[in-house]
């Protein structure tokens, strides 16, 4: 199994602000993002979670955005969480160019400063390599409402089963 990149999360901060640095939020486009016919998974997740509208929508791991920015357009009260300050910046720059206001903070998705059953939906994508996913999904579990919806997915070769 490859070192765990937790181990060592400001190195892990540090390769997501650099590739934060190198984001134009003008030119992310979350409703190409999701809906473009080439985002098969996305337009299946969507079908699974419904509709997202005024629903509270934890997006752990955020990025830059693109599937924050889409869920608050849709019109979901959104809070985006990334371990990356810089991500989490590009994120706010990336809602402000869509017309949006996304509460967003800095954290590790393995300690969610949270109260239990805070949010209606937690999404998680790209994220489970990044994390010892048996302590991320604790937490995910924990923040989620009683019969709320968890969507997570990772890029099968990062599978961390594959490490």
């Amino acid at each position: 199994m490859n070192e765990n990149p937790q181990d060592s999360p400001s190195l892990e901060q540090e390769l997501h602000d650099q590739w934060a640095s190198e984001i134009n939020p003008v030119e992310v486009d979350p409703r190409l993002f999701f809906e473009a016919s080439t985002s098969p998974e996305n337009r299946f997740i969507m079908q699974c979670l419904g509709d997202v509208h005024g629903k509270r929508v934890l997006d752990l791991g955020c990025g830059y955005g693109e599937s924050a920015v889409y869920f608050a357009l849709m019109g979901a009260d959104v809070t985006a969480v990334d371990i990356s300050e810089g991500m989490v910046k590009a994120l706010l720059e990336v809602a402000s160019a869509n017309g949006i206001s996304i509460e967003a903070r800095t954290m590790n998705a393995m300690d969610l400063d949270y109260p239990d059953g805070s949010f209606d939906i937690v999404y998680a994508a790209n994220i489970l390599h990044h994390v010892e996913p048996e302590a991320a999904l604790k937490e995910m579990r924990r923040v989620l409402r009683p019969g709320g919806k968890a969507c997570f997915w990772d890029p099968l070769g990062h599978n961390p089963e594959n490490y």
